[in-house]
């Protein structure tokens, strides 16, 4: 067997995660996720209130698209999920369809109190290269205040994307947690264990060639 056919096996073999998060918890209860444990949280209570064209908190950066803006407000506090402070959109005329989340350094989880939403949304993550990871159609929750909680799991999660199915949909971000290490409770994908397979199968065969000469 050759160094190469060896190397080539074991790194066939490194494990990928990916993973949807969407459960109900307390305001606080992120920290019970075992994606999210130890990782850290944005409340939003530091943050101006107000109209933002772009925010930057702990790290990770929220956008919406061009000509489109995001509030920081304490309306509705107690309701539709938020626990105080939160991230909304609006029924203005600039209101958010898309909101892009940007992460200082990579991340393997991340998740969040989601609130209000009449129409469906789609959160989806992306690695560096801007390859997508995972993704995650969110639920309607409208006038839920049950703790709905979403979030995705992926090695190596560089940005994600909110996007809705339709304009001015007035929702609630609240709470966003991320970590970045996985926990045993994280689930190698599919994809994983054929390449890993595949790896093991260049093994076998070269040390079956190695044992006919």
């Amino acid at each position: 067997m050759t160094k190469a056919t060896l190397a080539l096996g074991c790194l066939l073999f490194v494990p990928a995660y990916a993973g949807t998060i969407s459960t109900q918890t307390t305001p606080a209860g992120a920290a019970a996720i075992p994606a999210l444990s130890g990782g850290s949280i944005v409340d939003f209570e530091p943050v101006a209130l107000g109209r933002h064209t772009s925010l930057t908190v702990s790290g990770v950066t929220f956008t919406p698209e061009a000509s489109a803006a995001l509030y920081i407000g304490t309306d509705y506090a107690g309701y539709y999920n938020p626990s105080g402070t939160s991230l909304q959109n609006t029924y203005a005329s600039d209101a958010f369809n898309t909101l892009t989340i940007a992460f200082a350094s990579p991340v393997n989880a991340f998740g969040f109190l989601w609130g209000a939403s009449d129409d469906p949304w789609t959160l989806s993550a992306y690695d560096a290269s801007n390859n997508l990871l995972e993704s995650l159609v969110l639920p309607v929750t409208e006038e839920s205040n049950a703790g709905d909680f979403v979030g995705l799991t992926a090695t190596g999660i560089a940005s994600a994307t909110l996007v809705s199915s339709t304009r001015g949909d007035y929702v609630f971000i609240d709470n966003f947690a991320f970590a970045g290490e996985h926990t045993d409770a994280s689930v190698p994908e599919p994809s994983s264990f054929v390449l890993g397979g595949a790896g093991l199968l260049l093994v076998a065969l070269s040390r079956r060639r190695m044992a006919r000469a």
